[in-house]
């Protein structure tokens, strides 16, 4: 009877004692302050300061580290500006490094569902006051209404196609997207691109084709038609 008591009261003591260490063990990582975040610093944007956070109420000052989202967060900064959250950086035991990218629009997208701004690196942002829109920049019409998802970079053929336009494109004034085919308007040219084929390789094209015809000195205010498998149709613009 009394070894059986013994047992038992060894078996309620590793019981409790593993009890108290789970508390301790919980009470120490997220109830301590030894993991609060007390240093926060935001690195690559003049956009977003540790004040904006603050004033967005998402600056993680106080919180427990080891329950700082890096996505929850990275999603609230990059619905709220027009920046790509690169990287965020948890240095244990109590601060947050938040690197960002600024993103400079491109273009204006125009679409059924509104105005976008589009960045050189794919992302798109909301036109909301149009009085604010930056002056210059290229109208791009749209046939289809955008899906919108702060932070990630367009996926859709068509538009990651304009990337590569404006990447090696200068002058642009206007691009029509329309459902089989671009048309660019530029200074010098007007140019109707096939989205058979994609734009690296039509404007491989198109640069042997204005090597041809800068011997004959006919570089500008001329209609460039690529819609047609292997042939490029050249003529001028109407005055």
């Amino acid at each position: 009877m009394g070894l059986n008591l013994s047992r038992k009261s060894r078996f309620i003591f590793k019981i409790v004692f593993a009890v108290s260490c789970v508390w301790t063990f919980y009470f120490f990582v997220f109830k301590s302050d030894f993991f609060k975040v007390d240093y926060c610093e935001v690195k690559g944007s003049a956009a977003v300061s540790l004040k904006s956070l603050e004033e967005a109420g998402i600056l993680p000052i106080g919180k427990n580290i080891w329950l700082v989202n890096e996505e929850d967060l990275a999603f609230e900064i990059e619905k709220r500006w027009f920046v790509k959250v690169v990287r965020i950086v948890k240095k244990y035991p109590s601060s947050v490094i938040i690197k960002l990218e600024d993103q400079l629009p491109i273009a204006v997208i125009k679409s059924p569902n509104g105005l976008w701004l589009m960045s050189l690196r794919g992302l798109l942002w909301p036109v909301l006051d149009v009085k604010k829109l930056p002056k210059g920049l290229c109208v791009v019409k749209y046939y289809k209404e955008i899906v919108w998802v702060p932070g990630k970079e367009v996926e859709a053929f068509d538009l990651r196609e304009l990337i590569n336009l404006f990447s090696a494109m200068n002058g642009i004034e206007e691009i029509d997207v329309k459902e089989n085919y671009i048309f660019v308007k530029s200074r010098d040219y007007d140019i109707f691109f096939s989205k058979g084929e994609s734009i690296p390789m039509s404007l491989s094209k198109l640069r042997k084709v204005l090597e041809e015809l800068s011997k004959k000195k006919r570089t500008k205010n001329l209609i460039f038609d690529m819609r047609f498998n292997d042939m490029v149709i050249v003529r001028e613009r109407e005055k």
